[in-house]
């Protein structure tokens, strides 16, 4: 987890923010995220509990912060599904890094503790034994994953400086790189309200080529300003349908005579995956979904 290893990961939050803020808005509403969580396979009778966790401030919206804080606290199941096996394995470090540190553990009992087969020396069945002590839920991919972070010379062997370097260097950029995501990813804005606007309107608003949709807020007066926060669009935010479909979010069209809740087949790399439409929608409709 080298500090642009973690910055990577932070983009692919700010792509997956940016491709379901259907809007433009910079904040996630009920139907966006509802259509976030479906797609991650949550039962459609279960999204307004977890809105309203995720909206901590209880607003009606989830904003850049509440996302980034859900995405980073989730299941490593979830946070598979979201950012893929690299992201979940990033987070799967760290979550041991902060156990350590809770515990004012040391890192070099873990290493001794850990290492079973010769002494000195922490082997791919051993770190992922190791890994999965912390969370039992780590798939496969995510496992193969974490060892790569640890294995930086690729001998298959992780000695102990490696290991104490892997939690202390690379998983302290990642948590750095989270912590200061909002202050790095935002930008302040003056944003000028017309003399015909209304609260709750959208209003376009040019930053560095990129046009983003700003609500007007209940405080702002007509002919007035108001400061807003913008989300940073990135090059992953702008991707295009191929990047999406090489990692695996695709959109696909509802066909004709399916309706809410029913299921519909669709092939992708050589596989059929069922996908349910959700609340809303209907034929002819187009829908994100993670075919994986």
């Amino acid at each position: 987890l080298t500090r642009p290893a973690a910055c990577r990961v932070m983009e692919e939050v700010i792509g997956l923010f940016h491709r379901f803020d259907t809007d433009g808005n910079g904040s996630l509403g009920f139907d966006e995220l509802r259509q976030l969580l479906v797609t991650i396979g949550l039962d459609s009778k279960d999204v307004p509990q977890v809105f309203a966790a995720i909206d901590t401030n209880s607003d009606g919206v989830v904003d850049w912060n509440e996302f980034v804080a859900w995405v980073w606290n989730e299941s490593a199941q979830t946070q598979e599904k979201l950012i893929g096996s690299i992201g979940a394995a990033k987070r799967a470090i760290l979550r041991v890094d902060d156990i350590l540190r809770s515990q004012a553990a040391p890192l070099e009992d873990l290493f001794a503790q850990e290492c079973r087969t010769h002494i000195g020396y922490l082997y791919k069945h051993e770190v992922q034994g190791m890994l999965l002590k912390y969370d039992p839920n780590l798939s496969d991919a995510t496992l193969e994953q974490a060892f790569a972070v640890f294995d930086w010379d690729g001998n298959q062997a992780i000695d102990r400086t490696e290991f104490i370097a892997a939690f202390n260097k690379e998983a302290a950029a990642a948590a750095d790189a989270f912590r200061e995501s909002a202050a790095s990813n935002t930008v302040e804005v003056l944003v000028s309200v017309p003399h015909d606007a209304f609260i709750g309107q959208l209003i376009p608003v040019n930053h560095e080529g990129v046009e983003y949709h700003v609500p007007v807020p209940a405080t702002a007066t007509l002919g007035g300003t108001f400061q807003a926060s913008l989300l940073k669009a990135t090059a992953v935010a702008a991707q295009d349908a191929g990047q999406q479909a090489a990692d695996g979010w695709q959109q696909v069209q509802i066909p004709d005579g399916f309706y809410e809740g029913w299921n519909f087949t669709v092939h992708y790399r050589g596989l059929d995956h069922i996908v349910t439409v959700p609340r809303g929608c209907g034929p002819g409709t187009w829908v994100n979904v993670f075919l994986g």
